[in-house]
């Protein structure tokens, strides 16, 4: 199985990852809310509408 994404913002920072792109790039064509953590630093993100939100703590989240 095999997925790919065109993403149309180019200012992303360097520092992310594959799986931050992809979860970008999906909520630029859709109305999903991605939730992604990093597997390096445990960190969770939230991507909407195009946009990344970084370092979002558990309880923000539940609270959502």
């Amino acid at each position: 199985m095999r997925a790919s994404c065109f993403l149309k913002k180019i200012d992303i920072p360097s520092h992310v990852g594959l799986r931050h792109r992809a979860a970008i790039g999906i909520t630029e064509e859709s109305d999903a809310l991605t939730i992604v953590v990093s597997e390096q630093r445990g960190e969770i993100s939230v991507a909407e509408s195009g946009n990344l939100m970084v370092n979002i703590k558990v309880q923000k989240l539940k609270k959502s």
